[in-house]
């Protein structure tokens, strides 16, 4: 997970020196805190299992870059990391996301909206042990897993920002299962600052 986390901001990072693009932004590339809600209305964070649309809020770091063309439609990769996770309701795992989409952007002066594909980095660790749960009227010790997983899920990336040179605020929803029942929705807001 680090060596990809590394990897895809290497990318970015290259794109912007290599690309040295004439933007209508100050910067072309920009880092900053935000919040990512993993599957909005999908997942629980309560020991009663009911979902909640804005629950889990997790913090995120995001590293978005904006490279303009012809007739302002340009090219915005973005790499997003949940740095301190999710933790279940009884503590045994911990769950982290890593978003990347490489899209395309169109700017309206101030603001802009932007569209493509992505891949979600989900990675679930276990602390191992036993979990002592309910079970009817009476309780049972369940093992916890003590060990750790990934998994890619391809989504498609539609937001939009607006930017207040040298800060950018943008809004995205990454909707995952496009074309199926089981489609959902992860949002990303994110407040970042031209760094280069």
């Amino acid at each position: 997970m680090k060596k990809m986390t590394v990897l895809l901001a290497g990318v970015i990072l290259s794109a912007t020196v290599i690309l040295n693009p004439t933007s209508t932004h100050a910067a072309n590339l920009y880092f900053g805190p935000g919040i990512f809600i993993p599957y909005a209305g999908r997942l629980s964070n309560s020991s009663t299992g009911s979902p909640s649309i804005f629950s889990p809020i997790l913090p995120d770091l995001v590293l978005t870059g904006q490279f303009s063309s012809l007739w302002d439609f340009g090219i915005s990769p973005v790499l997003g990391y949940t740095v301190f996770g999710h933790k279940s309701v009884d503590g045994g795992e911990k769950s982290t996301y890593l978003p990347f989409a490489l899209r395309i952007n169109k700017s309206f002066g101030l603001f802009d909206f932007r569209f493509g594909p992505g891949v979600l980095f989900y990675s679930i660790s276990g602390a191992g042990g036993t979990s002592v749960q309910s079970n009817g009227s009476s309780t049972t010790t369940y093992a916890l897993p003590s060990n750790s997983t990934t998994s890619r899920l391809l989504f498609f990336d539609m937001g939009t920002g607006i930017n207040f040179d040298p800060f950018r605020v943008d809004l995205d929803g990454l909707i995952s299962g496009t074309f199926s029942s089981r489609r959902a929705v992860s949002l990303m807001l994110t407040v970042s600052y031209g760094i280069f």
